[in-house]
């Protein structure tokens, strides 16, 4: 017989895809569900997480889950359990933990998807608190969060929003997302090769096959990454950096050539954190851990 809140159930919700998983107290994941959810309106996208959390609950027993964690994109409301703003999904001011509530009789934690992708990341390696750690997500859009003395710097609720960072003081309207997330690599390999139909993992197989126009924008994506990372190492100076995101771990060749661009951008002093950089041991289930963490 399983013990009576032996389970946790994490949620990520991404710009394209629901996962939902059944996590022991070991923070190992028990079973796990996923489904597309691109193209999805607000309560269809509602109504998926709750039939993929009933399946998790079906699979564990009500009485063994002690509570369910969400990791959702953009602004979150953590104590009013609002999800305020997202560029991704269509759940503006969307009270999901109300609405959840009226379906399970269990505690239910929000926080932001890179907060808790983070979170997991942080927590697992049992990394030194005295250090600054940063955790940056390239997907379909791009994220950061961080830890300073063990805290994660919250700010006013915004925090780590590196998408949206100017590539040049010049043309503020051009920002990091639009280069050098999944999504802008494939808007911006269909511009530049003239192919409504490529996606982001097509751009890449163009550019390791020699087509000079898909290398440009992958180069391009790296480089403005790298700027990315360095707004971070100036302001917070990490002792390390680790990415993750479906970009980072499907491409590895994009995070090699990303540390190749911004090692030209560093201070001596600076250079330390080049050795540190590196891609997420968790892969993609650092977000449904994350989330699952949530619950105490």
């Amino acid at each position: 017989m399983t013990q009576a809140g032996a389970y946790r159930i994490g949620v990520d919700i991404g710009g394209s895809k629901l996962s939902v998983a059944l996590v022991n107290d070991q923070l190992e994941i028990v079973k796990k569900y996923y489904r597309k959810i691109s193209g999805l309106g607000r309560e269809d996208l509602f109504d998926l997480v709750k039939e993929l959390i009933q399946r998790a609950l079906q699979e564990a027993g009500k009485a063994s889950v002690r509570g369910i964690g969400l990791g959702i994109p953009g602004k979150v409301d953590r104590d009013r359990g609002i999800a305020v703003y997202q560029m991704m999904i269509p759940w503006a001011n969307f009270p999901i933990v109300d609405r959840l509530e009226e379906s399970f009789d269990l505690p239910i934690r929000i926080d932001n998807d890179v907060a808790v992708a983070a979170l997991a990341e942080y927590q697992l390696a049992q990394r030194d608190p005295e250090e600054t750690f940063s955790y940056v997500t390239v997907s379909t859009g791009i994220s950061s969060q961080s830890f300073v003395h063990g805290q994660m710097i919250r700010g006013s609720g915004f925090a780590g929003e590196t998408a949206l960072v100017p590539v040049s003081y010049r043309n503020p309207e051009c920002l990091v997302q639009h280069l050098a997330s999944g999504t802008g690599i494939q808007d911006r390999g269909r511009q530049l090769l003239d192919r409504p139909d490529l996606a982001t993992v097509d751009i890449f197989n163009l550019a390791q096959a020699g087509d000079r126009q898909a290398q440009e924008v992958i180069q391009e994506g790296a480089e403005v990454l790298a700027w990315s990372l360095y707004q971070i190492i100036c302001v917070l100076d990490p002792a390390e950096i680790v990415l993750g995101g479906s970009v980072i771990l499907e491409q590895a060749g994009y995070l090699q050539a990303c540390k190749e661009a911004l090692e030209p951008m560093l201070f001596p002093d600076q250079a330390h954190v080049l050795d540190h950089i590196s891609a997420s041991s968790l892969g993609e289930n650092n977000g449904l851990l994350g989330a699952a963490a949530l619950i105490d």
